[in-house]
């Protein structure tokens, strides 16, 4: 799989910009003054180093990890003992979790904090305004719109690395650009092994946002994740070091969304793709999976004075193949509604959903 990154000069001193404010939010812009659901956030990276993602996630009441081994291996989010694929995992609110995957769990292991602006978590089931994905929760992972500074980082360790930041702003566009690459030799994946098993994890994320009126915005986000981790495999329910076993995926993701906004409405259309390129090699045979995930979603939310309403339509279609298996086809068509009621201490939430599946 071929991938082209768009390199941006970094200058060697420091460039400071006075960045306008900007307002980042979930799929629903939610706010606990306006809607029942509430939204905990991790939007603090400040003293996360090196750590990955996770290692600030799993700090979360609520939310767990497991992963399967040592650092680099694969690894899922958990909420409130949900399985992990109930757990919908969205990237500026575009669907991530593995389509080429049987169960479409979202490894999550190599996110890097370093393009991370905030994450926020929905505890319990979000399956009224997500579909039936989000049964355990939803886990909305917001990259970084701009920076202050630009910036290259050297990092050295158990595993060492690079991140590398640049923003150019103009008139009311901010472009920004982030680089990283991080790679360990490892630890034996099997429990008692010897033989090491390394990873590395490399990528960019490429973010354009522009305020054409008072009103009207638009924000248009490309992210590569190029993740490869040696991986050891288990014979009669004993682990055994594998010397060349090895899992590579390559998962490339677009997001356009466009917000008109007025004083008590919002009108907003997303566009989104992931795209997944998957190897897996065990027992001297490479398997390769693909598949490629496209949405539309428009919704409409109001204002009102006991709180919310918000109308949707969605569409999702997929498509899956597997060497030696023919390619195969799925699509999902969907009207939300959702009323949102508050007054004082107290709230109601209902609403319906209606889906269609083509296959």
């Amino acid at each position: 799989m071929k991938y082209l990154f768009l390199l941006l000069p970094v200058f060697a001193f420091s460039q400071t910009y006075q960045l306008e404010k900007i307002v980042i939010g979930s799929k629903r812009g939610l706010s606990e003054d306006v809607f029942s659901t509430y939204t905990e956030a991790i939007s603090d990276f400040s003293s996360a180093g090196n750590r990955k993602a996770l290692d600030v996630l799993e700090q979360m009441p609520g939310v767990s990890v497991n992963q399967s081994g040592a650092p680099g291996q694969q690894a899922f989010i958990h909420i409130r003992g949900s399985e992990a694929r109930h757990v919908l995992v969205l990237i500026d609110g575009i669907r991530v979790n593995d389509p080429s995957s049987v169960d479409k769990s979202f490894n999550a292991a190599l996110l890097n904090v370093g393009d991370i602006e905030k994450i926020e978590v929905l505890k319990g089931s979000q399956t009224l305004l997500y579909g039936s994905e989000a049964m355990g929760g939803v886990v909305n992972i917001i990259t970084k719109k701009a920076s202050a500074k630009n910036f290259v980082s050297a990092h050295a360790g158990f595993s060492r690395g690079f991140n590398l930041d640049h923003t150019l702003i103009k008139d009311n566009s901010i472009l920004r650009a982030h680089f990283f690459h991080d790679q360990s030799e490892g630890v034996s994946a099997a429990a008692g092994g010897s033989e090491k098993d390394g990873f590395q994890n490399k990528g960019a994320t490429l973010n354009l946002s522009r305020q054409f009126s008072e009103k009207f915005e638009g924000e248009w986000t490309y992210k590569v994740m190029d993740q490869f981790v040696e991986t050891d495999t288990v014979d009669m329910s004993e682990p055994v070091d594998a010397q060349d076993d090895y899992s590579k995926s390559i998962q490339q993701v677009f997001s356009q969304k466009l917000n008109y906004n007025q004083e008590d409405s919002r009108f907003s259309y997303l566009l989104g793709a992931n795209k997944m390129n998957r190897f897996n090699k065990s027992f001297g045979s490479v398997v390769g999976f693909n598949a490629f995930e496209f949405s539309n979603e428009l919704q409409w939310q109001k204002n009102i004075e006991s709180g919310s309403f918000t109308l949707g339509a969605e569409n999702l279609s997929e498509t899956f193949s597997q060497d030696a298996v023919e390619e195969k086809f799925a699509g999902l068509s969907s009207l939300v509604f959702i009323r949102d009621f508050k007054k004082g201490p107290w709230f109601s939430q209902y609403g319906a959903r209606a889906s269609y599946h083509t296959q």
